[in-house]
């Protein structure tokens, strides 16, 4: 029997694609009082900058099927955080740097699973991460 162009992009009444079974969530959240500018990037390129005011958040949602866990996001190569677009530090993938913490590395997040079908990690700035940017400037 031959199925026609709609049968196969239907999977013939069955699930097809198949949906995703996991809601994951990385959640950036600025504790700080600072604007924090994240800048990301890949192979030395700019790509992307995300900019978190003072009290706010940035969540990104990934749909995941089972097998994918665990899962931690590919966010860049290296990011530069700059506080109130002046102080700045990187980090970077690498488990030593000048940073206490990284958002390139699981070890900087917190939370996790939350059931079955919702995860949610979150990447928290504060003004110790502040303090700690100003420190590596020379004080400022």
């Amino acid at each position: 029997m031959a199925l026609s162009g709609c049968d196969l992009l239907n999977g013939n009444g069955e699930n097809f694609p198949p949906e995703p079974d996991i809601e994951h969530y990385t959640i950036i959240v600025n504790n700080s009082n600072h604007i924090v500018d994240i800048h990301r990037y890949f192979e030395g390129e700019l790509f992307h900058t995300i900019i978190i005011g003072q009290s706010k958040k940035w969540e990104f949602k990934n749909e995941l099927f089972k097998e994918q866990l665990p899962f931690f996001p590919e966010i860049a190569d290296s990011v530069q955080i700059f506080y109130d677009g002046s102080i700045s530090v990187w980090n970077t993938k690498d488990e030593v740097q000048p940073v206490d913490r990284s958002m390139l590395l699981v070890s900087s997040y917190t939370g996790g699973k939350v059931n079955d079908k919702l995860y949610e990690i979150y990447y928290t700035f504060t003004d110790e991460d502040y303090e700690e940017a100003v420190a590596l400037n020379g004080g400022g």
